[in-house]
């Protein structure tokens, strides 16, 4: 008999299997149903928590997180809309994105609930969530925002267009995002609009009466090329106009921050965006708007590199007998393929894998390039231990010595790259390229084999070959879990 008592809504972390059960299913089905009831479990936490509790109950006193009330609600409020979602419909990718931003939000939630106002040093523990609450949660909330955004679309909840959008297919639509504050500036701009033949979606005019406001918001979203966020004081603390941007984002739809008040700083989440400033600029640009073309579904020309997707990796690994890896992380890419690995390591074949030091220097440069959640120095540290956790599980599969290899660098390694038979004449790679502040989606991916190109090949096989032995590599013993560096 097990029993494990814990107060409501605690989350026990027992360290230890609690109950093995049997089930008739393939082991990759059980591990995928494991992840998706994992998620379900998550977003029913999170959209049980009371903004009141965290961020005001009266024992609390004089530390209060009225900060962070916005943040919570927005949370609660997201998770409840989404919780029913239809997470077996997700690609394994997907699926650990969403669990690695649902992880992020509830550490921050975690970090208030957490809180002891009573404990001796209360006042510096105080300042200390919220110094960390203030410096995390626009990055968790941005993370959230654009999983669920992908998330929506991956399970088939992207609504069509609103009845009211008949805009051309391949013409612009604007979504305007305000705070209700600035509705009569806002109404101006869509009539400005419509005047030069743009059709726009402004919630107090696309919005009907008994018609679900978010669904809407969302139905204006997935239709729109472009969303227009009128920066004011009053949208900088709208929870609304965050989670939308977010949701572009996330969509991949081009943001144009339009600043009400010349002398505001722009909020962090369009802080690097060129903004329209007057009517001079707004003119300008919706000049602009004339030339635009949505671009077509189909690639107009033929890219010289074949393009690939997980699914391509894994065909190739059935045959494999020798792998080599580099990424600062790839949690991700060790969830979508770990069992074609495995195969590969069962079968007497070997994995060696470069990754990025989470303690070293290369983790803070790679931050400053990434977008959304992955400018987040912790964000990336956590999916550098996943990947190592990953790694670790393979292993234990076959505790051979050699059957997997880890060497950590404080290097900014790229391309992202995954050799396969790297000295056999049929050796191929998978290769994704890198950037600056470019999202996964949009980032340049190609297969090559040594036949189409051996000089390109050669060149990223010594450079896997010259880091692996450079003194700065560090060796990570796999088959003792409790191993560190050495």
């Amino acid at each position: 008999m097990i029993e494990v008592k814990v107060h409501v809504d605690e989350i026990y972390h027992s360290g230890e299997p609690l109950l093995l059960v049997e089930a008739d299913e393939p082991p990759e089905i059980v591990a995928r149903n494991q992840k998706t009831a994992t998620l379900r479990t998550m977003f029913h936490y999170l959209a049980k928590q009371d903004v009141f509790y965290l961020c005001s109950r009266p024992d609390l006193g004089e530390y209060t997180f009225d900060d962070a009330k916005d943040f919570v609600e927005n949370v609660v409020s997201l998770a409840r809309e989404h919780r029913r979602l239809n997470f077996g419909l997700l690609e394994s990718e997907l699926v650990s994105r969403m669990r690695a931003a649902l992880h992020f939000v509830t550490r921050q939630i975690n970090l208030l609930k957490c809180f002891n106002p009573s404990a001796y040093s209360a006042m510096e523990q105080h300042a200390r969530v919220s110094r960390e609450f203030h410096t995390y949660q626009e990055v968790a909330m941005q993370g959230f925002i654009e999983v669920l955004a992908s998330a929506r679309r991956a399970a088939g909840e992207v609504g069509p267009a609103p009845k009211v959008m008949e805009t051309a297919l391949d013409q612009a639509f604007l979504f305007i995002s305000c705070s209700s504050s600035d509705e009569p500036f806002a109404r101006g701009l869509t009539e400005r609009l419509r005047r030069e033949g743009f059709d726009s979606f402004l919630y107090v005019k696309s919005i009907d009466w008994g018609q679900e406001i978010p669904k809407r918001i969302h139905e204006g979203l997935d239709h729109a090329s472009h969303i227009v966020v009128l920066v004011s004081p009053g949208s900088e603390q709208s929870g609304w106009v965050a989670y939308e941007v977010g949701y572009a984002r996330g969509r991949g739809i081009e943001i144009v921050p339009y600043l009400l008040h010349p002398k505001m700083n722009p909020p962090g989440f369009v802080r690097e965006l060129l903004c329209l400033k007057d009517k001079t600029d707004e003119a300008a640009w919706i000049q602009s708007l004339a030339s635009f073309k949505r671009p077509s579904s189909l690639p107009s020309s033929q890219s010289f590199f074949s393009e690939w997707n997980a699914a391509d990796v894994r065909k190739r690994l059935k045959t494999a007998t020798e792998v080599w890896h580099q990424a600062i992380a790839s949690s991700t890419f060790f969830d979508e393929v770990s069992d074609s690995l495995s195969q590969v390591i069962e079968n007497g074949g070997s994995l060696h894998c470069i990754l990025a030091n989470p303690d070293g220097e290369a983790i803070r440069m790679a931050a400053t390039r990434h977008v959304g959640a992955a400018r987040d120095v912790d964000f990336i540290k956590i999916q550098v231990q996943l990947a190592i956790q990953h790694l670790r599980a393979m292993c234990r599969q076959v505790p051979r010595e050699d059957s997997v290899r880890l060497k950590l660098v404080d290097f900014l390694l790229e391309p992202v790259l995954t050799i396969i038979d790297p000295q056999l004449p049929e050796a191929a790679m998978f290769v994704t390229l890198s950037g600056f502040e470019q999202r996964l989606p949009t980032r340049p991916c190609f297969f090559l084999r040594r036949s189409d190109d051996e000089r390109t090949f050669d060149f990223y096989v010594k450079s896997f070959e010259r880091l692996w032995l450079h003194p700065m590599a560090q060796t990570v013993k796999m088959v003792s879990p409790e191993a560190g560096n050495e």
